[in-house]
């Protein structure tokens, strides 16, 4: 058995999807920020 499967199903998979989640809504925030500062930007012009 390879050593890698053998941690991740030792993992929680609620730790894992908490894990998860959180790097999917630090990446939606920062995209949101950059798009906020480019409107900005924009009106500024």
């Amino acid at each position: 058995m390879d050593k890698s499967t053998w941690n991740l199903e030792r993992i929680p998979m609620k730790l894992f999807n908490l894990r998860t989640y959180r790097k999917f809504g630090i990446m939606q925030t920062s995209s949101e920020s950059l798009s906020s500062k480019t409107e900005v930007a924009l009106t500024l012009g």
